[in-house]
């Protein structure tokens, strides 16, 4: 079960970084300032925390409400 919650976050993360979620002209100015875009989804019955920084990208994968794996990128952003 953990090694498949790994797998997920690993998986999300590589999918959001070479096709990044859609965001607005606001939020890139937002991130292009420092700040950050938190985003939630749900895949495969996972809840999936998703945080974009200009710095890179930040996944967390939860199972219920237990965090159950994460994984982040330091790939520059927007």
């Amino acid at each position: 079960m953990e090694k498949l919650c790994k797998d997920m976050a690993k998986k999300i993360l590589k999918q959001y970084l070479y096709e990044p979620p859609s965001i607005t002209e606001r939020q890139k100015r937002q991130l292009n300032e420092g700040g950050e875009i938190k985003k939630s989804i749900k895949a495969n019955g996972y809840q999936v925390e998703l945080r974009i920084t200009f710095q890179g990208l930040q996944v967390k994968v939860f199972k219920g409400a237990a965090l159950c794996a994460e994984s982040a990128s330091q790939r520059p952003y927007g």
